[in-house]
């Protein structure tokens, strides 16, 4: 899913973390708040009732407006052609 984050800030371009107090650029922390407060989250699909879907792993606020939703699209990745070396066992395991 991707999401608007409609109650963050967007005008830190420089933070300091509580953590050791040096300033650094917004986007060299993990910080939730950023210039562009497009967020995304993986999550699954409990129901459908009419237009309401339920999902289970969302991690925003209640009314928080959605932008997309995207197919997981590692279904649809073909898995890597076997390498040499792919059933080698490291003897000292």
């Amino acid at each position: 899913m991707l999401y608007w984050l409609h109650l963050a800030r967007r005008d830190l371009l420089r933070q300091a973390p509580r953590s050791d107090g040096d300033v650094r650029g917004t986007f060299s922390l993990r910080s939730p708040l950023r210039p562009n407060p497009i967020a995304t989250s993986v999550v699954a699909l409990v129901a459908v009732e009419g237009h309401v879907l339920a999902v289970r792993g969302l991690d925003c606020i209640d009314g928080t407006p959605l932008l997309d939703l995207k197919p997981d699209r590692t279904v649809f990745t073909p898995p890597a052609p076997r390498q040499p070396g792919d059933d080698q066992v490291d003897p000292d395991l």
